[in-house]
């Protein structure tokens, strides 16, 4: 994954371990959701071996300009480079808009990474669908961006080829859910973090008769993966051979009613 914004000159080097690492989230008024972004900055914590800090535009706490504005490091590391890592796949509006602005007036040296792209993940949407899944509904959530479309599209090349997932539906509403769910299908909520837009992926699934896993950023995998594009060495890539290891169980409990 590239760790680049088109507006903000970055050196292309992966952090060293000087240096720290904060996600940025969007937030929700879920606390499920700022959990699992606390569980994500710890697993990747342990991985890189240097301090990450989760951090959100709105709703959870700390937020971004609290993060940011923090001293560098974690208890007795020295101060050091940032890198921001946003958990936004869709690479829209915050990404492109609001982030740079905190970061201009942060002050120090920091480099704004891409959001993750979603076909960096292809491997960790194969290990929660399970060995012999040949029906992937991958649900997450839409943006207005063109860029969209495209990036969703390479996640279900990747997924056909090497992963031989025959039908690869992409929905990004919960309503696109329903129209490419079948019974059978196994939905994947590609989300950074559960809460409420997880509950009506769930029950738009549930309503086809369709499965549905754990998101997608709530798994050890996805930290991996994450801790690759960072450029810890003794991360692992997920692939076809560690994804039966990756596995998490399938989940068919109801929704709530809908609320983002």
């Amino acid at each position: 994954m590239t760790l680049t914004h088109p507006d903000i000159p970055t050196t292309g080097a992966p952090a060293s371990y000087d240096e720290r690492v904060v996600l940025i989230a969007h937030g929700s008024p879920d606390p499920r959701h700022g959990a699992g972004i606390g569980r994500l900055a710890e697993r990747l914590q342990r991985l890189v071996g240097y301090d990450v800090t989760a951090s959100f535009l709105e709703h959870d706490t700390p937020s971004a300009v609290e993060a940011l504005a923090s001293p560098d490091g974690g208890p007795g590391m020295a101060p050091g480079h940032t890198t921001v890592v946003p958990l936004l796949f869709t690479a829209g509006y915050h990404w492109r808009n609001d982030i740079p602005v905190l970061l201009a007036h942060d002050g120090r040296r920091v480099t704004l990474g891409a959001p993750p792209h979603p076909a960096d993940f292809a491997g960790v949407v194969a290990g929660l669908a399970g060995p012999g899944c040949d029906d992937v509904v991958i649900a997450s959530a839409g943006s207005t961006r063109p860029e969209i479309g495209p990036r969703f599209a390479a996640l279900a090349d990747a997924l056909r080829e090497p992963y031989g997932i025959g039908r690869v539906s992409i929905a990004l509403s919960v309503s696109a859910i329903t129209d490419h769910a079948r019974p059978g299908s196994v939905v994947v909520p590609f989300l950074a973090a559960d809460g409420f837009f997880g509950d009506r992926i769930r029950a738009a699934a549930a309503s086809r008769d369709a499965r549905t896993t754990d998101v997608v950023g709530d798994t050890t995998a996805f930290a991996e993966t994450l801790a690759v594009a960072l450029g810890r060495p003794s991360a692992r890539p997920v692939t076809r051979a560690s994804r039966a290891a990756s596995r998490a169980t399938m989940l068919t409990r109801p929704g709530r009613s809908p609320r983002r």
